[in-house]
């Protein structure tokens, strides 16, 4: 009894250290961008004329099951084919050590007939350093493409920066011939990676867990003949 109740609690602890909310408001289930600060790069436009980044509902995941996530439209004021537009940022803390950084990402192009040239490019970085980043390109009418970015990175202790930003090299049409694609972003997520010492811990007390069931199955079985 002793040994599946520890077993229990540290794979319980050690889901729980995963799964530790070191970003603020990452899933956007407050409903706005709380937490969050928006930015446009020098020739970056966010959607003029439509408020836009907004947290909205969308299939980020392809789930089928639409959740609370932000909405951009981006690209240059200016035409002059370099990568534009803007994101959000957001600063957090963490203690010393090696950190898993993901988001999950969709971009929609809502025009009936036309597609587009560039669906958008998705970054995700900590202070200045890239993680990762996802193209999606060409994009058809009506068409939804969805791709996550994620990476690892050693952070020092103290304060850092999250940046998502979304750029295209096309100008930002928000309506009319060639509408410009809607890009989401959803589950920005900052987890420590477990020390290999909590992952041996955790093995062993699932293995445990699992011998002494396998092992009382057993009895009852020898029992039962």
């Amino acid at each position: 009894m002793k040994s599946t109740l520890l077993a229990t609690a540290v794979i319980f602890a050690w889901a729980s250290f995963c799964r530790a909310q070191i970003i603020y408001n990452g899933d956007f289930e407050t409903g706005t961008l709380i937490g969050w600060t928006t930015f446009t790069t020098p020739n970056g436009a966010l959607a003029p004329g439509l408020s836009l980044p907004v947290v909205t509902q969308f299939d980020v995941l392809g789930s089928g099951a639409p959740s609370d996530a932000v909405q951009f439209q981006v690209g240059e004021v200016n035409l002059d084919l370099t990568e534009q537009g803007g994101g959000i940022y957001q600063t957090f803390n963490v203690g010393a050590g090696q950190y898993v950084i993901s988001a999950d990402f969709a971009a929609y192009d809502s025009d009936v007939a036309f597609g587009n040239t560039e669906a958008g490019v998705e970054t995700v970085s900590v202070d200045s350093v890239t993680v990762g980043t996802l193209d999606f390109g060409q994009i058809y009418a009506r068409q939804t493409e969805r791709g996550i970015v994620q990476g690892t990175l050693n952070l020092s202790g103290g304060t850092h920066q999250i940046t998502i930003e979304f750029t295209r090299p096309n100008l930002n049409i928000p309506a009319g011939l060639g509408t410009t694609p809607f890009e989401y972003v959803d589950n920005v997520v900052v987890a420590p990676v477990p020390e290999p010492s909590i992952i041996g811990v955790g093995m062993l007390g699932l293995v445990t867990l699992l011998f002494r069931v396998f092992i009382r199955k057993g009895r009852l079985s020898h029992e039962h003949i």
